[in-house]
């Protein structure tokens, strides 16, 4: 009988343990998916706080350069072309941090 009791008891001690290891590995992972929202929502915000300036900035050079062409010496014209392909990278490479961020995500969900 004694067997038996201690027995029970080393059963109990181990439940409690494994127990106590599943709380704490539910709390890591809450705590990641914690951090990963936070990181997604920082990158959604980043996205839409860059890309509406970088976008209105592109067009009105686009506009410069349609409306203002015969004005403008090929110096400044060529300078205005290169704004224009620096917005274009930037907010290509802005898409491209955010597309992976977004995929991990996914990834992470699958």
């Amino acid at each position: 009988m004694g067997d038996y009791a201690s027995i029970a008891i080393v059963n109990v001690r181990l439940f409690q343990l494994m127990e106590t290891r599943a709380k704490a590995a539910q709390q890591a992972l809450d705590d990641m998916n914690s951090g990963e929202k936070n990181k997604d929502d920082t990158l959604r915000k980043i996205r839409l706080q860059l890309r509406a300036p970088m976008t209105a900035a592109q067009n009105y050079i686009d506009l410069a350069l349609v409306e203002e062409a015969s004005k403008l010496n090929n110096r400044l014209r060529n300078h205005l072309k290169l704004a224009i392909e620096n917005i274009a990278a930037a907010k290509q490479a802005l898409e491209e941090i955010y597309a992976v961020g977004d995929g991990a995500q996914k990834m992470d969900k699958a």
